[in-house]
């Protein structure tokens, strides 16, 4: 009977242990993201909004009947930061269905510590509440929770692009990480055993950071990587070698590649890239976009290019239809998630561009509405090196952009050299070395065999040293633009000035003077603001005169350090001058004696000569208006004066006169000066070339204001001597 009781007892006992329901184990799978659990760092981009891990639960049992429910999530983070945390807030969402964080998601709780702790510091949790004491897990396998981050929008306090904390060494240095312990996840019921969960489940590491994209000259020098000017093009000739394609080759046949840079990969963090899109531009008066090309960041084999798809959109932005604007678009085609095929960025390319040049100029390009992706479909936040063309070349003042192409007019090979290079590379500017250059091709034409058609730049329609206008030859035209832009280099004002005609009349007069044998002419100019170049055509008569020379004028000399004058010898014998000036690096301003022919008489009573063809150029290539007067006019004084002036005493004004004799041309200051030695007002401080000078005094000081009356001196003086005459005003 016992023994039956017992054997009832176990059978009821068996029973009840199938009516009740198992004791399930269960645990948690944690990812970044969406992903399979990495160690490789992750980024953060500024302003995002993205999850930075998942965690899935699962139980043992299939369709385990038991409602479990989250009680308790405690993530831990800490930082290397030493100026506060990047991440304003943490989120807890439930996935609710697809296993891809998005709208249709529901935020369960969100919390944010008062203070991170760093590294070395005790642990602070994160307490997220789930409005209650317990969530309810719907799916007992396969529920995905999402921790989401809202991270700091840092641009608006770093508007430059840097990195948010540059003092934690470097672009990679502010970084945080979460970790979660056995205890931080709390789970109810209580379940027997539990799987898959390690004393610390899992670390999620994650840096700030700030990809730099440049647009990058790839043929910069060592010098120019290392300044400003790395960002600079300069489209380059070919060599000068005689060849037919080099001889062709004119401005606006010049190219260049631009290409659009990543930098090198970190040790510490995987940069890598999925899909990149983005909007480059130009200016289209300067500049012609010729056509895309993949760049290497692509990969290197050809599966990498059958993989990925290209398109290029040309937009339109009519408030600055001065800008053409593409959008690219380029991505890694064929993964079945979001992972699987991308590349490493290693100092690469994302794109390479090829613009060839329509006409001389500056024109920026630039790149906007960056969106570069990494391997989880991160979005990075990328940084700039933007820059103003002022800061690297002067005299042109405006917006920042990544980089800027410019070629100038007469810019034929580099400064700074060894001599003359003949290799074509140019560098942005007009030095003597492209004088140099020039003055070896200049009165040549399309019909010579040493004929380049770059040296051709300009004509007699040139108004510009800007416009491109050729004319199938060398000449004078072609070195005023030079020297125009010479000048313009030498005083770093690139800037495009108005293109209007000189108001001011330049007046030229010829003095002619015979000794013993020789004849002298000498040309002189009056009314002078601004003379960069000149063309004067000279005919005498063979027969009678013998040319020998051509000299700078007293006048030119003193003002001007650096000019070319080139004379064709072909002309000579057939009795023309053919005479070319340029102002290098200071234009003329004032009168005085601009230059000086000589000649040898072949008979005594000679012919003189005669200006035929006269063209004066200023800065800008604007030409000068000139008259000539007569020679019989023109007397030269032979000793110096400086007259009384007149009236004397005086009230209102007082006439000034004096003289200055050849050979004095010198430049003179003629001032007022009170009993105590003070200057009142200066008169006149200008070169004065041989002539009559007459001026005038109205009693007043250099403001302007009336002086009292009294006895003042006048004071004229040269680089060596000095006069004076002593004047009376009465009020």
């Amino acid at each position: 009977m016992n023994c039956v009781k017992k054997y009832r007892l176990i059978y009821c006992l068996l029973l009840l242990s199938f009516s009740l329901p198992l004791r399930a184990q269960h645990g948690w799978i944690f990812r970044y993201a969406a992903n399979d659990i990495t160690t490789h760092w992750r980024h953060l981009a500024s302003g995002d909004t993205t999850v930075i891990a998942s965690f899935e639960f699962s139980t043992d049992i299939t369709d385990d009947p038991i409602e479990y429910y989250l009680k308790g999530f405690r993530p831990r983070p800490i930082t290397n930061s030493t100026t506060g945390w990047f991440v304003d807030k943490l989120q807890l969402y439930l996935d609710r269905g697809n296993g891809v964080f998005g709208l249709d998601d529901s935020l369960i709780s969100s919390g944010l510590a008062n203070s991170i702790p760093r590294q070395s510091e005790p642990d602070t949790s994160i307490i997220l509440n789930f409005g209650g004491d317990s969530l309810l897990i719907p799916n007992n396998n396969g529920t995905v929770f999402f921790i989401v981050a809202i991270v700091h929008d840092w641009r608006d306090e770093d508007p430059e692009n840097l990195e948010i904390d540059t003092t934690a060494g470097g672009p990679y240095g502010k970084w945080f990480s979460i970790k979660v312990f056995n205890e931080d996840i709390t789970v109810s019921p209580t379940v027997f055993s539990e799987i898959n969960q390690p004393t610390v489940v899992q670390f999620f590491y994650y840096r700030a950071l700030n990809l730099p994209v440049t647009i990058r000259n790839n043929l910069a020098s060592a010098a120019e990587e290392a300044s400003p000017r790395r960002n600079m093009f300069y489209p380059n000739f070919l060599s000068l070698d005689g060849t037919n394609a080099s001889k062709a080759q004119r401005i606006d046949d010049l190219s260049f590649y631009a290409d659009v840079f990543l930098p090198e990969s970190n040790d510490n963090i995987e940069l890598s890239i999925k899909s990149a899109s983005l909007q480059f531009g130009f200016d289209n008066r300067v500049l012609e976009f010729e056509s895309v090309e993949y760049g290497d960041v692509w990969g290197k084999d050809s599966w990498f290019y059958v993989d990925t798809s290209l398109t290029q959109v040309e937009l339109f932005d009519a408030d600055y239809p001065e800008y053409t604007i593409f959008q690219y678009n380029a991505q890694f085609n064929g993964s079945e998630t979001v992972n699987n095929k991308y590349e490493v960025i290693d100092s690469s390319s994302i794109i390479r561009l090829k613009f060839n040049v329509i006409a001389p100029g500056v024109s920026p390009i630039f790149i906007q509405n960056i969106d570069l992706r990494d391997r989880w479909g991160v979005r990075y936040h990328t940084s700039q090196n933007l820059q103003n063309y002022a800061t690297v070349e002067s005299g042109m003042t405006g917006e920042r952009h990544d980089a800027w192409a410019k070629y100038v007019l007469g810019d034929f090979t580099v400064s700074g050299g060894d001599g003359v290079s003949t290799d074509g590379v140019c560098d942005g500017l007009v030095t003597w070395e492209d004088v140099a250059l020039f003055s070896d091709y200049i009165w040549l034409n399309s019909a010579g065999s040493r004929w380049y058609k770059r040296f051709d730049i300009a004509s007699a329609n040139s108004i510009s040293p800007t416009d491109y206008c050729p004319d199938d030859t060398t000449n004078f035209y072609d070195l005023m633009v030079i020297a125009a832009n010479y000048h313009r280099t030498y005083r770093g004002a690139f800037h495009q000035k108005p293109v209007t005609r000189g108001s001011d009349t330049l007046e030229m007069r010829l003095v002619s003077e015979d000794f013993s044998g020789e004849r002298q002419m000498r040309i002189q100019l009056q009314n002078v603001s601004d003379l960069q170049s000149a063309h004067l055509v000279v005919r005498f008569n063979p027969e009678e005169l013998r040319y020998t020379a051509l000299e700078q004028g007293r006048w030119t000399s003193s003002v001007v350090e650096n000019c070319l004058l080139l004379v064709p010898e072909e002309s000579l014998a057939k009795g023309i001058i053919d005479i070319n000036f340029a102002a290098l690096d200071q234009s003329l301003g004032g009168a005085g004696e601009f230059l000086r022919l000589n000649f040898r008489k072949l008979q005594s009573q000679a012919t003189t000569p005669e200006i035929i063809i006269s063209d004066f150029r200023d800065s800008n290539c604007r030409s000068l208006l000139a008259v000539q007067t007569s020679a019989p006019a023109i007397t030269i004084p032979r000793t110096f004066g400086l007259l009384q002036n007149f009236p004397n005493p005086f009230n209102a004004r007082t006439q000034i006169a004096y003289t200055v004799p050849e050979p004095e041309g010198d430049h003179y200051t003629i001032a007022i000066y009170d009993l105590c030695g003070k200057q009142v007002v200066t008169l006149a401080d200008a070169f004065h070339s041989a002539g009559s000078y007459r001026l005038q005094w109205n009693g007043c000081n250099r403001e302007g204001q009336a002086v009292a009356s009294g006895i003042y001196f006048l004071c004229l003086k040269n680089s060596e001597k000095e006069w004076r005459r002593k004047i009376m005003l009465l009020r």
